[in-house]
């Protein structure tokens, strides 16, 4: 079989993610239960890495017997242990993860690697105070990107931005254009590497329509107010912080309101599709290859639309039924709300992103290969003239004094 220069570097180079047992499960799903997993270490181009993506049961939550269970293995594993069901606070928490690592010592693993993914737990009145908590980000979401994801998404994005910064100076004036186009980057470059972490914490609340909702929310306004301080960065520095936080508030919420829709529909129907898709090592290393690449599609339509929303002005104004107040909405909030209703389709059918994933294999990755593989071939050519060359050098006489 022929492989393709961009197939070796990411079957070499890029180390796909890794393989792991049948009865494995995705361990950040909130409906697991309680225990203790491992997620195995694999050797892939001679370095050794975790995708603790999915994980095996290993034992229930009880020392004891987690350190039986390790007492009849025929060799130490070697991998991360995920502790499933603990309280997010308190000294029962810490105190069984103490043990737990004390456990792994005595039986011969040294420095073992724990990580702790609680739930909200205790009396009422904790339960409250950690469901709370629960909503917020949190260590346990994160995920270290693996690079497939990270050289497929920031390629994707690359093409976005491009886009965007030829729309941005093509109708903005230059400083308006440059501080556009740097608010979404410094809006769209963490969501491209770490999308894995931010779909864990956004797939904790799978079933939990208003919680989700309120995540997506709060992700639309950080989107919303990167646009909104790129565009009037210059008005913004010269009035006082609450003046320029009331004015986003009161000319952004359509935005916000209508971009979250679109959140929750579109990227969490990406989101979920991940959730999906992720429960098999095969759908695992392909989502993590193919949805950072959608990812940078939707950023293609849904930037200039977030850069107009937060530069036009009101073409129409909703009464609100019962109030003096009115709704002023420009073109871009508008669109931004078509959208989110397009977007349904995806949010109510997931899988229906598995017809993408041949068209990102088979045109993505295959455009670039026909970029990379001339750029490799010379590359290649280069390394051996400069080899070739050090290897004729004649070396140099001592000279005497």
């Amino acid at each position: 079989m022929k492989l393709s220069f961009v197939r070796i570097v990411s079957l070499v180079f890029l180390a796909p993610t890794l393989a792991c047992s049948a009865d494995a499960v995705r361990v950040r799903d909130r409906h697991i239960p309680c225990a203790i997993y491992l997620a195995e270490a694999a050797q892939v181009g001679g370095v050794r890495v975790i995708d603790d993506t999915n994980a095996v049961s290993f034992a229930p939550l009880d020392i004891k017997k987690f350190d039986e269970a390790l007492k009849e293995l025929s060799h130490l594993p070697d991998g991360r242990w995920m502790v499933v069901g603990l309280p997010l606070y308190g000294r029962e928490s810490q105190g069984f993860l103490k043990a737990l690592r004390e456990t792994l010592e005595a039986n011969g693993i040294k420095d073992p690697d724990v990580r702790n993914l609680p739930r909200p737990g205790g009396g009422l009145a904790q339960k409250a105070v950690e469901e709370l908590r629960y909503l917020l980000p949190h260590p346990m979401d994160y995920q270290d990107p693996v690079k497939t994801e990270v050289a497929s998404g920031l390629g994707a994005l690359a093409v976005s931005e491009t886009g965007v910064a030829v729309f941005a100076f093509a109708f903005f004036p230059k400083p308006v254009a440059a501080g556009l186009i740097v608010a979404g980057l410094a809006h769209n470059i963490p969501l491209t590497v770490y999308r894995r972490s931010m779909g864990n914490w956004i797939n904790r609340s799978t079933g939990r329509f208003w919680e989700k909702f309120s995540k997506e929310t709060l992700v639309s306004m950080v989107a919303s107010g990167c646009y909104y301080t790129g565009a009037n960065w210059q008005e913004c520095g010269s009035q006082p912080l609450a003046s320029a936080v009331r004015e986003f508030f009161v000319t952004q919420w359509p935005s916000m309101v209508n971009h979250g829709i679109f959140f929750a529909t579109t990227f969490s129907g990406i989101y979920l599709w991940d959730q999906i898709k992720s429960r098999t090592p095969e759908g695992n290393a392909e989502v993590r290859r193919t949805a950072p690449v959608l990812f940078g599609s939707v950023f293609t339509i849904t930037s200039p639309l977030l850069i107009l929303a937060s530069t036009m002005q009101p073409i129409v104004d909703l009464s609100i039924p019962l109030t003096q107040m009115s709704i002023g909405l420009n073109g871009a909030q508008i669109a931004l709300g078509v959208l989110a209703v397009n977007g349904l389709a995806i949010w109510r059918w997931p899988l229906l992103l598995n017809s993408t994933v041949p068209l990102v294999e088979y045109g993505y990755y295959r455009t670039l290969s026909k970029v990379l593989e001339p750029l490799g071939r010379l590359t290649n050519k280069l390394f051996q003239k400069l080899l070739q060359a050090k290897e004729e050098k004649p070396a140099e006489e001592p000279t005497v004094d």
